[in-house]
This record gives C-alpha cells, sequence and structure tokens, in this order.
C-alpha cells in the first residue's frame, strides 16, 4: 500500500515552494517525472540524485530547457512514442538537444505517420 500526492497538487506544491525564486512575471513550468526512469536512462540525472535517499522528493532545476521538451523526452522514454504533429524542425531538434543535455540516448528514432486505416514507417 502507498501513499500517492495527486500529480496536480505536487505541481502546485512545487511551484509554490520554488515562486520566490523567479520574477513574478515568469510562469514556472514543472514536469513531474518518475526517478526511477530518470535515473535508469539519464546518467547525468543519476549521477546528480544518486546520494539522496530513496524515500525523499527530488527536484532539479534546469535553466534554458523548455518545459514542454523535457515532457516528449519523458514520453519518449517512459513509452516510447511522442507525438510530433505538425511540430516545427525547430521544436524537433529542441527535444533532441533536451535530451542530449540530459545524457539521454534517442538514437534509432523513427517517424511513424497514422492515418485511419494503418501505420507507416517513414525514413
Amino acid at each position: 500500500m502507498n501513499f500517492q500526492n495527486d500529480p496536480e497538487v505536487q505541481i502546485q506544491n512545487i511551484s509554490q515552494a520554488f515562486s520566490n525564486l523567479f520574477d513574478q512575471k515568469k510562469t514556472l513550468n514543472v514536469s513531474v517525472v518518475s526517478r526511477d526512469l530518470m535515473i535508469f536512462t539519464s546518467p547525468l540525472i543519476k549521477n546528480i540524485i544518486k546520494d539522496v535517499p530513496c524515500c525523499t522528493s527530488s527536484v532539479i532545476v534546469i535553466p534554458d530547457v523548455c518545459k514542454d521538451s523535457v515532457d516528449h523526452v519523458i514520453r519518449i522514454i517512459g513509452s516510447g512514442v511522442t507525438n510530433i504533429s505538425s511540430m516545427s524542425v525547430k521544436k524537433i531538434q529542441e527535444i533532441k538537444e533536451t535530451a542530449k543535455i540530459l545524457q539521454i540516448e534517442l538514437t534509432g528514432l523513427i517517424v511513424m505517420v497514422a492515418d485511419k486505416k494503418s501505420v507507416r514507417k517513414i525514413g
């Protein structure tokens, strides 16, 4: 049996805790992700939190990284898929750069196009 904080409440709590670190005009964007998933896939994160006890929450601030890019990387490593429909080439590069910053290997990615009848690989 486990206690679990509602993800929405967790985001609000983290946002409130760090709101004094940011200018009032800026919005704090937070991505909540599994510690185990990040330790398993990111050598950088593993190295940063290796000495933090397992039963504590950790917050890592990554300046100059877009929350959307982090969320896409989390989806790729968590489920193997993220939707890049109508996304610019620049945005796709940001996602790849975010993975690189986190030392997450994203080689071998393929683009899949789904229509109502089938899914096909491009490239």
